[in-house]
This record gives structure tokens, sequence and C-alpha cells, in this order.
């Protein structure tokens, strides 16, 4: 009897013992651990959060086979079945970030081939491999170098897009609104690049998430911080130093990423100009300050839940004259606070919740026998559901409402002494509000349809009700693919230039019954190739129509007037042609791009109502970038750009007037214009090296970044002016004369990492 008792008991514990499995989740490219991936039992209430070595343990009783759903936010979900005599289990996640810089090109094209040929893709590995300027990494240079991207001056504020104006893009920081990316005046960005995890440019086939804007949309995500332990990176440069810091703050749970920068070109020309202001005939030097500070904190909240809270602060300050009679001063900045919320609410659906609030300010005076003095800003407030569903393998589908709240001010002064002589205020408000819905249907293998619209609500003094239906199809295949798209955008906030000089002086203005809102239809065609190993080749066309462009009325003046009244509503073409190529093999990469583009405007008020070329209409533009790993510590890039010259309006002849102005005696050059954009700029092009040497220490690594910016001096035209000379029959001369700007530039930075 009592051995039955303990056979009994034996059997009995036996069938209620808990069976232990171990298992380790990596990266599928580097095979490197990754912290934080929880593991979440579909039908049951098993789970597991792998650890700072990637390992995890779960404690099971069933004896079946159970099937686990594996979740990281830097990686794709990924599932698998737990069976009983399973040992340790090896997971292989597959990044959601591209790193093209350790991927063979061969296997990047089998990544990207589902994108669409309008998007590009870009790593961090890609963005550190190409030279520094002025010993900054910058995210807006590597997008200059993609096709159909271009930026008609060096110091220009914005970029242009398959004949899109500068305002026709929408930059995203972790969702949410910059309305002005640049520092420096456009030299480099906001976007801090030791922060920073992917940057995705939508040209075509514009998800429809994505609206308001019609040319591109430029979303930069930021990495979540670590989850395991303290760490730090500290960069000192010519221009500027950097410091980012990085750690958990409940280990595997939560964390938090910190990045701050900070010019100091300001300090070394105060110094010089409190030195040299007594002088006679001294000109002082432009002083010039920037800052910006990024901050990430993200949490589990449980085994399907995940909280961030990110926020963002940019400021520049620039005097370019500051003298006893003179001055001439601007500041202008960014900032928010975001608020994102993603809910897995199981295998196949996901819940995705933001709220923010950016603002946008400028501020602008100038002092010279009158003081001129503009404000202007904007601040929005911008929430947004989305919610994505698989409903089985061939059919996903993705919905959201979105709901904007935005308030505009405008403040123009021009004083002498104590008495105002202009003055023009406004201050406007306007609500952008809808819903979107979008599915990807397998129709059979290697053909998928995409296909949804988005409702647009806009209203100011009046509503606005635009549908953007979007449309794309993809043929998949071994070797090639090709992407055929349609997509309608409207955009209802408009950036208006309102000083007339290239600051960043943005002054957004809304959409209403005077204002009517822009619209484009787009049709693409993409191709993509990749016959050769290790050489990808992929070539768009497109053709873009264009209603409602902004255009200025002859001798607008946007300073005391009402905007409204100031501006033209022209309708537009753009079509294009655009080759890339890429090879990998061994230690070279190399990337070679080519845009052919026809830009047109047309209105009735303007060159006598026949078609003309806007400013950023760029016929030929070729980049060629390369880096060579000369050893696994040192590495050699390059980079080369050509674009033809942009339209310009030129007088068509001078004449000298005297006894006016507040020069009666010296003669004015006096220009008389007839058409707009009626001739070309020069051709731009620049020669951009950089060597990279990296140094392992005992804890932590040195990087010495060189780089020459400019390296054979090319003097591209910034712009045109008027100068007079004497001839030697005492007759005056009027010559035009080009300005540009930046020389030969090298640069030198030291970065620490520990």
């Amino acid at each position: 009897m009592l051995r039955f008792i303990i056979i009994l008991l034996l059997f009995s514990f036996q069938l209620n013992a808990q069976n232990t499995y171990t298992g380790i989740v990596v990266d599928a490219n580097s095979l490197k651990s990754i912290s934080g991936a929880s593991l979440v039992c579909e039908n049951k209430n098993y789970h597991a959060i792998s650890d700072r070595k990637g390992q995890f343990s779960i404690e099971i009783s069933e004896v079946d086979s159970l099937r686990f759903i594996v979740r990281h936010l830097s990686y794709h979900p990924h599932s698998f079945y737990l069976k009983k005599n399973d040992g340790e289990v090896k997971i292989e996640l597959s990044p959601l970030v591209v790193d093209l810089e350790h991927v063979d090109v061969s296997a990047l094209a089998a990544k990207k081939r589902k994108l669409s040929t309008g998007t590009i893709l870009i790593g961090v590995d890609e963005i550190e491999s190409l030279p520094t300027q002025l010993g900054e990494i910058d995210v807006l240079k590597v997008l200059e170098l993609q096709a159909g991207v271009i930026r008609t001056s060096e110091l220009s504020s914005g970029i242009n897009v398959r004949g899109g104006s500068g305002g026709h893009n929408s930059f995203l920081l972790d969702g949410q609104a910059i309305f002005n990316p640049n520092h420096l005046l456009g030299f480099m960005s906001t976007f801090n690049s030791d922060l920073l995890s992917q940057v995705k440019m939508d040209k075509d086939t514009y998800h429809p998430r994505l609206g308001g804007s019609l040319s591109s949309y430029i979303q930069v995500k930021n990495r979540i911080g670590s989850k395991d332990s303290i760490k730090a990176k500290l960069g000192i440069g010519l221009l500027s130093s950097r410091l980012m810091l990085e750690g958990p703050i409940k280990k595997s749970k939560s964390s938090f990423i910190l990045g701050v920068r900070r010019s100091y070109f300001d300090l070394f020309t105060k110094n010089y100009n409190n030195i040299h202001e007594d002088k006679k005939e001294f000109s002082p030097l432009p002083e010039y300050n920037f800052s910006d500070i990024q901050f990430k904190i993200h949490t589990q909240i449980n085994a399907n839940s995940f909280l961030e809270l990110n926020a963002f602060k940019s400021y520049d300050d620039l005097d370019l004259l500051s003298d006893k009679s003179k001055s001439l001063g601007t500041t202008w900045g960014n900032q928010f606070l975001n608020l994102h919320l993603r809910k897995y609410i199981s295998s196949r659906s996901q819940l995705s919740v933001n709220s923010g609030i950016s603002h946008y300010a400028f501020d602008l005076e100038q002092n010279h026998h009158l003081r001129l003095q503009m404000q202007s800003s904007v601040l929005r407030w911008n929430n947004s559901v989305d919610w994505s569903f698989k409903l089985n393998s061939k059919l996903n589908i993705d919905a959201g409402a979105f709901f904007d709240y935005s308030w505009y001010k405008n403040d123009n002064r021009e004083v002498e002494e104590d008495l105002v002589l202009n003055q023009y205020k406004e201050r406007l408000k306007s609500s952008y509000s809808g819903v979107y819905i979008w599915s990807d249907i397998v129709l059979f293998q290697g053909l998928e349809l995409g296909m949804g619209c988005r409702l647009n609500v806009f209203d100011t003094d009046r509503m606005m009700v635009k549908a953007s239906p979007r449309l794309q199809l993809k043929f998949i295949r071994k070797t090639w693919a090709m992407n055929l798209s349609y997509s309608k955008t409207h955009q209802f906030n408009h950036l208006i230039s309102a000083y007339g000089i290239n600051l960043p002086n943005d002054l957004w203005y809304p959409s209403s019954e005077k204002v009517p809102s822009e619209m484009a239809d787009q049709l693409a065609l993409g191709f993509d190739f990749m016959q050769i190993k290790h050489l990808k080749f992929r070539t768009s066309l497109y053709y873009k129509q264009m209603k409602n462009q902004l255009d200025y009325a002859d001798g607008a003046d946007l300073l005391f007037n009402d905007i409204s009244e100031q501006i033209l509503f022209s309708d537009g073409d753009a079509k294009g042609l655009e080759i890339e190529t890429q090879y990998g093999r061994g230690r070279f990469t190399g990337n070679m791009n080519y845009t052919l583009a026809d830009t047109w405007r047309k209105n009735d008020l303007i060159n006598q109502g026949e078609r003309f070329h806007p400013s950023f209409d760029i016929t030929h533009k070729l980049n060629l970038s390369f880096q060579y790993k000369l050893s696994p510590s040192l590495s050699f890039s390059a980079a080369w750009f050509y674009a033809s010259g942009q339209s310009i309006t030129f007088p068509a002849g001078a004449v000298l007037l005297q006894g006016f102005g507040n020069e009666r005696i010296t003669p004015r050059v006096v220009p008389l214009y007839a058409d707009r954009f009626n001739v070309r700029m020069s051709p731009t092009h620049r020669l951009d090296i950089g060597l990279k040497y990296v140094k392992t220490h005992r804890k932590g690594k040195s990087i010495y970044s060189f780089g020459v910016y400019n390296l054979y001096n090319r003097a591209n035209p910034y712009f045109y002016y008027f100068d007079t000379e004497k001839t030697v029959d005492n007759t005056i001369r009027i010559l035009p004369k080009q300005k540009s700007l930046i020389p030969f530039l090298p640069s030198l930075n030291y970065t620490y990492e520990f």
C-alpha cells in the first residue's frame, strides 16, 4: 500500500511539473543579442522578456506546442512554436532599420524590393560614411545626394523635391513636425546624428497616414536608449561640441537618451569684434550661435504596450551687422513635446496613439535709419490614432484618424525713434482633421495592390473638404521589381518668404476664403534591377500636375499689407527621370545617381501669361559618392555633385540715377526689370572628402574625423549684384558680378564613446 501511494505521488508530481525553456534573442543581421524583447504566448498566460544579454527563460506545464510572438520596437515581430523537447531556442529578429553599411547590396536589394522606388531609406552607417562638413555629420546633406532632391544654393534653407518648392516638404522627428530643420542658414540640420535610428523619405506612393504636403515626407526617428548600461559619447569639432548620454531607468524595462549640441563660433567673433571695435573702417564679423537638445524616454508598460516621451528644442541667433549706426539680427527656433503609445492588441493587430505640441518662432530686427521689427510664429497641437490589422497572409489593413489645431501670429513694425510709421498684425487659427484607410492586397505571388484614401477637412474662415486617393501596383520578381503609383495630395499651410533675403524668415499662412489649398496629382513608374551580383540599378519616371502654387504679385509688399492680397496662384507641372546605381563589394561601396527634371509654372499675371521656369528648376543633377575601407579602423570617403544653374530674374537694363534716397551725390545703379526668371545662373559643382580613423580602447573608443569641404575651391554662385567702374574715356560701365560664399574649408572632429 505504501509503495502504491509513493508511486501515485511521484506520478502526480510529474504531471504538474514545470518545464523550463531557455533561449536567446539576436539580431538577424549582426547576431548581436537583443535586450528588452517581449515573448508572449498567443493563447496562454506565459510571457518573458530578454535580459541585457538577450537571454530568457519560461516555465511551462503544458506538453503540447505553444505559439509565441516576439516583439521589439526596433524589429519586425516574429512568431515561433515552443515544443516539449526543445532545447535552447535561438530567435533571430529582422531589424526595421536597414544598415546600408554592413548589408551586402544583393541582400539590401531583397529588403528594399518591397519598398516603392520613390522611397529612400537611409541607415545611420550610410550617414556616417560620408565626408563631414565643419566636423559635423548631417542628415540633410545625405538626402541632397539622392535622386530627385535638390538644393538651389549652398546656404539654401530648404530642399526641393520633384518640382516642388521648399515649403512643400514635411519634416517629422519621431512623428512630430519640425517647421525649420536647419542651423547655420541651411549649412547643417537640427537632427543630431548621435541619436538617429533611421531616416525615411517618401517622394511618391505616400501612405494615406501622411498628408498636408505636396512633395515629400522626411521621417526621422531617434533610437531608444540602452536598457542595460550607461553609455556616453562626446564630440568636439571646429564649429561645435556635442554630448550624448543614454542608459536604463529601470533595467530591461525603461530607458532614456539625451543629446545636446552647442556652437562656439560667437565666442571667437565677439572677442575679435571687441578688440577691433575702436579701429577706423573696422567691419565687425557676424556673431552666430546655435544649440539644440533632444530627449527621449521609452518604457515598456507590459509585454504588449510601450510608451514614449519625446522632447526637442533648437535655437539659432545670428547678428549680421552690429555697430553704432546699424544692425541686423535674427533668431529662430523649433520646440516640441510629444507622447506616443503603442499597443500590440494581438499577433495580428496593433494600435498607436500620438499627441504632441510643436512651436516655431522667427524674429528679425533691422536698425538703419529706421527700425524694422518682424515676428512670426506658429503653434500646433496635433493628435492621431493609427490602427493596423493583418487579416491573413494576403490582406493588411491600416486605418486611422487625426486632428490638428494651429495658431498663427504675424507682427511687423517700422519705427522711427518712438514713432510707429507702419504696423501690421495678424492672428489666425485653423483646424485640420480627417480619417484614412489603406489596404495591402496580395493578388497572387509577385503581384501586390495597395489602395486607400485620406479625407482632409480644413477649417479657418471656411471649411474645405478634400479627398486624397492613393493607389499602388507592385510586380516583384527574383531579379527585378516594378512599381506603379498614383497619389493626390493637398497642402493647406503655405510657406511665404516675407523679407526677400536668404534668411529663415519662415512665415506660415493657412488656406482661407482668399487663399486656396495647393494641390498635386503625381503619377510615378519605377523599376528595380538586380541582374548583376553586388550591383543594384533603379530608375523612376514621374509626372506631376500642380494647382494654386504660390507666387508673388509685381511689387508685392508682404510686410505691411494683407498677405492674401499680395500673392498669386499659378498652375504648373513637373516631369523627370531619376537613375540610381549602387555597388558594394568587399571594402568598397559606391553610389551614383542622375536626375533629369523639367518644371514649369503659368500665371496670366506673370510674363504676359507665358509659361516660365521657377527658381528651383534644375535641369541636370549628378551625384557621385564612395567609401573605401583602407583597414578595419581607417576609411576614406568622397562625394561630388554637379547641378545646372537655377533660374533667376535678371534686369533687362540699368540706369544711373542721382539725387534721391540717402545718398544724394553719389549716383546709384537702378535696375530695370522685364520678365521673371529669364536667366540661368552658372552651374554649381563641388568635391568633399573625408578620412575617419577609429581607435579602440579598453573602455570605449576614439573616432578622429578629418574632412575638406569644396576641395578644389570652386566659387559657386550665391547671388549676382551690379557694380560700376570708370573706363579710360571717363564713362561709367555697369557690370554684373557674382558673390560666392564658402571656399576651401577643412575641418577636424574628435569623438569619444564610452
